[in-house]
């Protein structure tokens, strides 16, 4: 089990020098030749913690849908995380979606995330860095996207985001 664990970690280092940690910003998601902004759509599924099999991003298109891609060691992500976990006073806003995306990552490292950072909205993990290099082109965490109801993205932003900031992306007053 132990070199399960250093397997992971090690492995986690080296995705966060592939995928970066980085405070700039980036453009706009890469848009589709022919296509325009909001275009973008949003596909693929992500590992929950919860022990459920794979759920598809469309199973959250029922309200906007807000993602944190982070990186397990990247220091700026778990800033970002905290400034969310305050302005929403550590509960989860009824009327949006969050969700946490650990990078190139095991469920273990989603486990040890949720528990450390105390992040009472969801958390899951992709086991590649695929999503932040379709979605962010600066390629690195953390990196936030904000879905509409119909999947499109409609924002994409490396460095941290003001809560404030998203629940004006979203257009709606996050209630809780």
């Amino acid at each position: 089990m132990k070199m399960i664990k250093r397997m992971a970690i090690a492995l986690g280092l080296m995705a966060l020098m592939v995928v970066g940690c980085g405070g700039g910003k980036s453009k706009p998601p890469v848009i589709p030749e022919g296509g325009s902004a909001g275009e973008v759509m949003i596909s693929g599924t992500y590992l929950p913690l919860n022990g459920a099999s794979q759920l598809s991003f469309s199973s959250l298109f029922n309200k906007p849908l807000v993602i944190f891609l982070a990186g397990q060691f990247c220091i700026s992500c778990g800033e970002e995380t905290d400034e969310v976990k305050s302005y929403v006073r550590n509960k989860v806003p009824v009327n949006v979606n969050l969700l946490t995306l650990l990078v190139a990552a095991v469920n273990e490292d989603g486990r040890d995330w949720q528990t450390e950072k105390k992040v009472p909205w969801g958390v899951g993990t992709l086991a590649d860095d695929l999503m932040i290099r379709k979605y962010c082109p600066a390629i690195q965490t953390p990196c936030t996207l904000v879905v509409d109801k119909a999947g499109r993205i409609i924002f994409s932003e490396n460095g941290k985001v003001l809560p404030s900031r998203l629940e004006d992306v979203t257009g709606v007053k996050w209630e809780y």
